[in-house]
Formats: C-alpha cells, sequence, structure tokens
C-alpha cells in the first residue's frame, strides 16, 4: 500500500494545476493561431479547428478573446 502525506498530496493539486494552466494556454493559443489564419473569420477557424463555431465562442469567451 501506497502512503500519501499531505506534502506529496499537495504537491500534487499542484501539479494538476500547472498542467491545467498549460492546456489552457495551448487550447488558447491554437485559437488564436486558427483566428490569425482564418483572417478573423470565426466560422472558417471553427472549421480548420474542427469544433463547431458555437463552441469556439465559447472558448474565445472562456479566454478573453470575445
Amino acid at each position: 500500500m501506497i502512503s500519501c502525506n499531505n506534502n506529496s498530496k499537495s504537491n500534487f493539486k499542484l501539479l494538476l494545476v500547472s498542467i491545467s494552466n498549460s492546456l489552457n494556454i495551448t487550447e488558447k493559443d491554437t485559437i488564436v493561431e486558427a483566428l490569425w489564419k482564418a483572417e478573423g473569420n470565426k466560422t472558417r477557424a471553427s472549421r480548420l479547428l474542427g469544433i463547431s463555431r458555437p463552441w469556439l465562442y465559447k472558448k474565445m469567451k472562456e479566454f478573453g478573446l470575445y
């Protein structure tokens, strides 16, 4: 059986937060790049990303791009 102390639990939580932040940054950068390639056309950007236009709008709002 593996024993976890409070310190290792805290470190694990910090690691998860760090990974989550990294994924958000990557996702935001990918959306920005698609918008740039689509010259700001959100329909084209959503097609480049393989997501629906409403989902793109949701993500743009989430990341403060809108």
